[in-house]
C-alpha cells in the first residue's frame, strides 16, 4: 500500500496535460506509483517527455511500485491534503481509499497494471545548478516554436551547451534566451511543451540541468523532466540573422511599451491577413495602423527616443506583441532585414512585412481615429475631377435633355430596355466573378510572398545541431 495527499495526484495531473506539444494523441500513459526510502514519486512516459513529481514521507514503509491508469488519478484528485492509499491486493484488483479523522471517507475501485520493465526509472545523472530564468526561457521558446517541421526542425527547442543559449523560430519570429551556465558542450534538439509555464511548476526555484546520452533533464523543485533529445537535424542559424549594425535605434520607454501593447490587437487592420502595422521612427517612434476604408490610428510613444536615420518598417502586429511581452526596450532597425528587440537576456527577431503595406498619414496626432485617406498611392481614393460643361450637341438639343418621341418604324423601346437589362446583368455576374478570382489570386501570391520573404529573412545559414 502506497499513500500521499490527494493534492499531489491533482497537481500531477495537471502537469502532465503540459507534456505534449498540441492536441494529445492516443491513450493517456500510465502512472507509476514508488515508494523507497521515505519518498513517494509519481512517473509518467509520455512519446518525448517523461515526467516526475516526488513527495517526501516521515514514514518509513517498505519499498513497492504499484502502476495504475491515469483514469485512476483522476479519480482520486482534489484540492486537499488529506491522504489517499492505493492498495493493489492479491490480483491487481485493488482499491483507493481516502479520509479519515472526521473527513467523510470514499473510495474507487481501481484496476491495477503489472509493472514491467518499461516501468523502470531513467538514469538520473549529476545535476547542475542554472539559473531560473530557464524555466520562462524553455516555456517561451516553446510557444515561439512551429507546430510543424519543414526544411528545418522549426517544431524543437534548440538548446546550445557551449553557448549557453535556448532557441525557437517557427521561420517568422526568433527568440533566443542566454546567458547560462549548461553542463555540456553539444547542440540538442528537444520538444517544445508547455509544462514550465504551468501554474504548476513555474513558480519553482532552484532549476537545475543534466544530460544522459539520450535526454536533457531539467530539474526543479519537486519536479523532473526527461526531454527526448531528438536526431540531429538542421536547424536555423539565428544567431547569424542578428544584423551586426543597426543604422537606426530606439530605446523603448517601459511606460510606452506598458500603453501601446493592449492597443495593438484593436488598431485597424486586424482583419488583414498579416495584421499589419506601421513602425514609423523618425525621431521618435509612432506606431500607426489603417484599413481598407481609409481609417487610421496612430499611437505616439512620446518617450521613447530615435537614434540614427529615419526609418519605417512593417510587421505583423502578433510578433511586434511578443517583443514587448518579452521585455525588449531596444529596438534595432536595419532597412530589408530583420527587427531586433532585445531586452534582459532576450533577443527577439521578426521577419519584416511588404514596405507596400506601410500606412502613411498627414496627421500625427497620438490616439487619433479620425478617418484619413491613406497616402500610400496603391490605396488612394481616385481624386476629384473638375466638372466640365459639354457643349450643345450639334443637332440643338441640350445634353440630357428628354429625347424627341420614336418615329414609327423605330424598335419598341420597352423590349430595347428589358435587352439592355438582361445584357447588363449578365455582364455584372461575370464582372463579379472575375473579380473574385483576380483578388483571391492576388491574396494567395501576396501571403505566400510574405511568408517566404520571412523565411528568407529568418533561415540565412546552415547552423545546425552537434
Amino acid at each position: 500500500m502506497i499513500a500521499f495527499p490527494r493534492r499531489l495526484a491533482r497537481r500531477f495531473r495537471a502537469a502532465c496535460a503540459k507534456c505534449t506539444s498540441g492536441r494529445p494523441r492516443g491513450p493517456a500513459p500510465c502512472v507509476v506509483i514508488r515508494q523507497a526510502n521515505g519518498r513517494v514519486t509519481l512517473t509518467a512516459t509520455f512519446p518525448e517527455v517523461t515526467l516526475e513529481l516526488g513527495y517526501g514521507t516521515s514514514a518509513r514503509s517498505r519499498a513497492e511500485v504499484l502502476v495504475v491508469p491515469m483514469t485512476a488519478l483522476e479519480a482520486v484528485a482534489a484540492n486537499a491534503d488529506e491522504p489517499v492509499a492505493f492498495d493493489a491486493g492479491d490480483r491487481l484488483e485493488g482499491v483507493a481509499r481516502w479520509g479519515a479523522d472526521g473527513v467523510a471517507p470514499g473510495s474507487v475501485p481501481v484496476a491495477f497494471v503489472l509493472p514491467g520493465k518499461q516501468h523502470d526509472p531513467l538514469p538520473r545523472p549529476e545535476m547542475t545548478l542554472v539559473a531560473e530564468k530557464l524555466l520562462a526561457a524553455l516555456h517561451e521558446a516553446g510557444r515561439t516554436s512551429s507546430r510543424e517541421d519543414g526544411r528545418y526542425a522549426l517544431s524543437r527547442v534548440q538548446v546550445r551547451g557551449a553557448k549557453g543559449q535556448v532557441i525557437a523560430t517557427d521561420g517568422k519570429v526568433a527568440v533566443l534566451f542566454g546567458g547560462f551556465t549548461f553542463p555540456f558542450a553539444e547542440d540538442v534538439l528537444v520538444p517544445a511543451i508547455p509544462l514550465f509555464g504551468s501554474p504548476e511548476v513555474r513558480d519553482e526555484t532552484e532549476a537545475r540541468v543534466g544530460r544522459t546520452t539520450s535526454h536533457l533533464v531539467v530539474s526543479v523543485g519537486d519536479w523532473t523532466a526527461w526531454h527526448g533529445v531528438a536526431p540531429p537535424g538542421k536547424f536555423p542559424d539565428v544567431a547569424a540573422v542578428i544584423p551586426r549594425h543597426a543604422p537606426t535605434t530606439v530605446a523603448l520607454d517601459r511606460d510606452d511599451a506598458a500603453a501601446v501593447f493592449p492597443q495593438l490587437p484593436g488598431l485597424p487592420g486586424q482583419g488583414h491577413d498579416l495584421r499589419p502595422v506601421t513602425l514609423d521612427a523618425d525621431g521618435l517612434l509612432i506606431v500607426r495602423a489603417g484599413d481598407d476604408t481609409g481609417a487610421v490610428k496612430e499611437v505616439l510613444l512620446a518617450r521613447s527616443p530615435v537614434t540614427g536615420p529615419a526609418a519605417r518598417i512593417v510587421l505583423d502586429r502578433r510578433a511586434l506583441t511578443r517583443v514587448l511581452a518579452l521585455g525588449c526596450h531596444t529596438l534595432r532597425i536595419t532597412p530589408g532585414k530583420t527587427l531586433v528587440g532585445e531586452g534582459d537576456g532576450v533577443t527577439v527577431l521578426a521577419a519584416l512585412l511588404d514596405p507596400e503595406l506601410a500606412v502613411t498619414s498627414g496627421t500625427r496626432l497620438p490616439g487619433s481615429d479620425a478617418k484619413v485617406p491613406l497616402t500610400n498611392p496603391k490605396h488612394n481614393p481616385d481624386p476629384e475631377r473638375d466638372t466640365v460643361m459639354k457643349p450643345q450637341e450639334p443637332n440643338g438639343r441640350i445634353p440630357g435633355a428628354r429625347p424627341d418621341p420614336p418615329t414609327n418604324d423605330a424598335p419598341d423601346p420597352l423590349v430595347a430596355a428589358e435587352e439592355l437589362r438582361a445584357a447588363l446583368a449578365d455582364a455584372a455576374t461575370k464582372a463579379a466573378r472575375l473579380v473574385a478570382a483576380l483578388k483571391m489570386s492576388q491574396k494567395e501570391k501576396k501571403v505566400l510572398a510574405t511568408l517566404y520573404a520571412g523565411l528568407q529573412q529568418l533561415n540565412l545559414g546552415t547552423g545546425g545541431v552537434r
